[in-house]
Formats: C-alpha cells, sequence, structure tokens
C-alpha cells in the first residue's frame, strides 16, 4: 500500500527549449514538510512531518530563464490536495506544469473532463504524454489562459470549477497583476470561484500589512511619524490614507481605510469591529463580487 505522498507522476527526465524534467531522488527515512515557514504564517499551512521507508523520486519542472516552476514533492501535494478539494463536473486547470493537478483530478469520479490550459509547448511536450489518464478525462490545450478565458466567454462556455497556477511567485505583485485579473475574467465563465495557487498566501501579505497600518495609527504622532511618513518627511494623515495615489499599491487599500474613518465618526472603532472588517476587505478584495459586499452593512 502507497502511503500518502507517494508520487502519482512517472515523467522522464528530458528538455525541450529552455524548460526540463529533472528527478530529484531521496534517500529512504528523508523528511519533507507539507508547508515551509513562510505558508505557516502567511496562510496557516500545517507543516506536516512525511517520511517514506524507501527511496522515493519525484520531478522537478526547471526552465533556465527563472529556474524552478514546481515540484510534485509532499509540500506542492499538500497545497494542491487542499486547494482542489470538492471539485466535481467540468474542470478548467491554468498551466499544467508536471500535471499532478490533472492527474490528481483525473482520479477523482465526481470529476468528468478537465481542460489544461498551459501558453508553453515545450512545457505540454515533456509532461502531457505522461498524464495517467485512464478514462480520458484530461484535454491540454496550447493558450494564453488571459486570452482563452476571454474566447470562453464569447463563446458562452461555462465551467464548474477552476484552478490557476501560472506564477512563480506567491507575493502582492502577483496578486495585484495576475490573481485579480484572472478572477474578474473568469467571472460567467466560472461557476464557482476560481481557486489560484497560494492565494491564501498573498492574502496572508495583505493582512499583515494592512494590520500592522492600523497599528502604527494608535502610537502617539511623534512615534508614527517614523513609520507612515512621505518622502519629504510630512506625515501620512488619514486624508492620505482615503486618498488614491495612482498606483495599486496604495490605491487597493483606500475603501478600507475610508470605512474605517466612518467607524472612528461614528463611534464603532472597537478592536473587533474593525477586525471583522479587516479580515472581510482582505478575504473579499480582487472577487467580481467586492463592490456588493463593501462596505459592509451595519449589522
Amino acid at each position: 500500500m502507497k502511503k500518502k505522498y507517494w508520487p502519482i507522476l512517472d515523467i522522464p527526465e528530458g528538455k525541450e527549449g529552455v524548460y526540463s524534467i529533472r528527478h530529484l531522488h531521496s534517500e529512504a527515512g528523508h523528511e519533507f514538510k507539507t508547508a515551509t515557514a513562510r505558508t505557516t504564517v502567511l496562510a496557516g499551512q500545517e507543516p506536516k512531518p512525511v517520511k517514506f521507508n524507501v527511496p522515493v523520486r519525484f520531478h522537478q519542472l526547471h526552465s533556465e530563464e527563472h529556474g524552478v516552476w514546481m515540484t510534485d514533492e509532499p509540500v506542492e501535494q499538500a497545497q494542491a490536495q487542499a486547494t482542489l478539494e470538492g471539485f466535481y463536473g467540468d474542470v478548467l486547470l491554468g498551466g499544467l506544469g508536471l500535471g499532478y493537478a490533472a492527474a490528481l483530478l483525473a482520479q477523482n469520479p465526481d470529476v468528468e473532463n478537465i481542460t489544461v490550459v498551459e501558453i508553453a509547448p515545450e512545457v505540454i511536450t515533456l509532461t502531457a504524454p505522461h498524464l495517467p489518464d485512464d478514462d480520458g478525462k484530461i484535454t491540454v490545450v496550447q493558450a494564453d489562459l488571459f486570452k482563452y478565458l476571454k474566447w470562453q466567454r464569447d463563446a458562452e462556455v461555462v465551467f464548474d470549477f477552476a484552478f490557476y497556477d501560472i506564477w512563480q511567485s506567491d507575493g502582492e505583485g502577483t496578486f495585484f497583476d495576475t490573481v485579480c485579473p484572472l478572477l474578474a475574467l473568469s467571472e460567467g465563465v466560472v461557476v464557482e470561484t476560481p481557486r489560484c495557487w497560494n492565494e491564501d498566501v498573498m492574502r496572508g501579505q495583505l493582512y499583515f500589512g494592512l494590520q500592522q497600518s492600523i497599528q502604527f495609527l494608535t502610537l502617539p504622532s511623534a512615534e508614527r511619524k517614523k513609520f507612515m511618513s512621505w518622502p519629504n518627511g510630512r506625515e501620512i494623515t488619514m486624508d492620505d490614507l482615503c486618498t488614491e495615489q495612482d498606483t495599486i499599491w496604495w490605491d487597493w487599500k483606500v475603501p478600507f481605510w475610508k470605512w474605517y474613518r466612518t467607524q472612528e465618526h461614528l463611534g464603532r472603532h472597537t478592536h473587533e469591529a474593525i477586525e471583522e472588517g479587516l479580515l472581510l476587505y482582505v478575504r473579499s478584495y480582487g472577487h467580481p463580487y467586492f463592490a456588493t459586499i463593501w462596505p459592509p452593512q451595519d449589522k
């Protein structure tokens, strides 16, 4: 009986263009983790230890230009398994990579069809022929995911679920530049809200950034100015926080600060109320439905 997180892929080493498949060999007893320190702190992912009593081989997708794209080691298996839980029907995958997500979904009896959109033909050549797909559920399409979503909207094609993983970095820049546009393009194409690789990690960064600013606001003016000031030394005021500056790094917070200021004026500025509003804001920002729930209505 195979242990949980045993590799389900069997892809030969190879190279196509700038992409290559590499094998990662580990000795018996080597300890893997199902989360990193980063994903534990920012997203609450649990770093469970995983050991195999025999040697094990995993895979790595590598690019000469950008380094490692992904592996199928336990940490990424755990992330995919948690993210893909509950999928059924027709599923859209953005990004083929090693094909782990597609292979995992192909094992799910509730999933009927899996359409994988991959922009790099070299990755398709390396990976697609080796996907475990006994029931013929998987179709791989070579296309740009952004364009593909626009095409499907025009063709009125609808998927039940979607999972997107076409980036390496899980920082805030990826959230603003890639995740948010994909969520917007998916409206009317995907029934359930698309799930994105490490989106919880990205939103965790948004949360901690705003939370830190809230804490700075509680400091005396002289202390606060050390942390919240413009390059010319002028202190950043609440009016500043509530005014757009034509940069997403600032402007994404403006609706929150406007609500925050209103809570102050109405005398509802309790820790519990602000924390509840902060969580709602960070969890919903960037979703197409955001404008319908923000600012939150009085209870």
